[in-house]
This record gives C-alpha cells, sequence and structure tokens, in this order.
C-alpha cells in the first residue's frame, strides 16, 4: 500500500510539472523574464525527474528472475543517482547558463512591461508572470502537500524530523520527491522576488 500510495503521488507531481513548466515558459517568452526561463527550465528538469523516479518504481516492482534472485528492488537507487546527475549536471547548469548570459547581454535597459493579448484581455508581461508564478506554487504546494501526509504516515509511530528521516530513510523515492517540491517552491519564491525587485526598481540587474 505504502509503493502504491508513492507512485500515485509521483503520477500527480509528473501532471503537476508538465502543466507548470508549460505555463511557464508561455509565461517566459512574453514576459522576456530571465527567472521566468529558469523558472520553466527547473519545471523542465522536474518533470524529467519525477518521469525517473516513475521507472524506478516500475522497475523496483518486478518479480525475481534468474539474473536478479533478490528482486529488483534495489534499482531504485540506480534510477535515483540518474535523477540527481539530471537534476545538479543538466538543470543547474542550465539555469546558471541562461542567467550569466542575460545577465552579460542586459546592460543598464530599464524593465519593460511588455503586454500581450489573451482571451481578449491586454496584459502585461509582468502581470503574467505573477500569475503563473502563483499558480505554480499552488499547484506545487498541493504536491508538496501530498508528499509531506506520505511523510507523516511512514514516520507517525516513530516521530522523527524531516531533516533526520531524508538523512537516515532507506527509501530514497520519498526523500527525492520532499527535497525536490520544497526546493521548487522556493524557487518561485525566489523568483518573486527577483521580479518584484526588477519592476520597482526598473533595474533588470
Amino acid at each position: 500500500m505504502c509503493r502504491q500510495a508513492v507512485k500515485k503521488i509521483v503520477v500527480i507531481g509528473i501532471a503537476s510539472n508538465a502543466v507548470v513548466t508549460i505555463i511557464k515558459f508561455i509565461s517566459a517568452f512574453v514576459a522576456t523574464s530571465t527567472s521566468m526561463m529558469n523558472e520553466a527550465i527547473h519545471s523542465l528538469m522536474d518533470t524529467l525527474n519525477q518521469l525517473f523516479l516513475l521507472f524506478s518504481l516500475i522497475a523496483s516492482e518486478k518479480a525475481p528472475d534468474q539474473d536478479y534472485a533478490f528482486v529488483h528492488n534495489q534499482k531504485k537507487f540506480i534510477w535515483n543517482l540518474w535523477l540527481a546527475i539530471g537534476l545538479f549536471s543538466i538543470g543547474s547548469r542550465l539555469g546558471l547558463y541562461h542567467a550569466y548570459h542575460s545577465y552579460s547581454i542586459m546592460g543598464e535597459t530599464r524593465v519593460e512591461a511588455v503586454s500581450t493579448i489573451i482571451l481578449n484581455f491586454n496584459i502585461s508581461g509582468i502581470l503574467l508572470a505573477f500569475i503563473v508564478l502563483s499558480i505554480s506554487f499552488v499547484i506545487k504546494g498541493n504536491a508538496w502537500r501530498l508528499v509531506m501526509k506520505e511523510f507523516r504516515q511512514r514516520t507517525k509511530d516513530i516521530h522523527i524530523s524531516v531533516a533526520q528521516y531524508i538523512s537516515e530513510a532507506k527509501d530514497p523515492t520519498l526523500v527525492a520527491m520532499i527535497l525536490e517540491d520544497s526546493i521548487a517552491m522556493f524557487g518561485i519564491l525566489l523568483a518573486l522576488i527577483g521580479i518584484s525587485l526588477s519592476y520597482v526598481t526598473g533595474n533588470p540587474l
């Protein structure tokens, strides 16, 4: 039952991240925002990482065979290793590269409130970015809530902190989801701060 609950959470995470990725990319192009583009890249990597988690759960459920007499349960550690490589080696590098590239070409220009027409409504890029980030925070917050609910279910009899569970847990899947969703929500807050400062000061730096 515990494994099925985790799989359900992962599937919900994939769907949530896919929706968030699409709306963030749309907003990033409309608002011409570096923060939104980095958020979109982050969400894209989160979607791929959640797919890796799903693959790990599916692979670990296979019955014992001639090559794996002690079942396939350990395969989830391999898939989580690839997840970590994808998150840190690819996702963070893409984000840092895009941030550096934008920084190197933006100069001292003032932030412009680029407008677009969506469903017959004239909306500025800044406002669109705020709306998208707020929606993303709610969606990711719901996924995080489900993850923490599973965490509390697993630890209701041992009463340990999240930090202790992360450092001592034998199952890497729930640990990965806790860290991923928490970091994603923190990233959204950073993007909101960055966009707000750029808009208020008029300085994209």
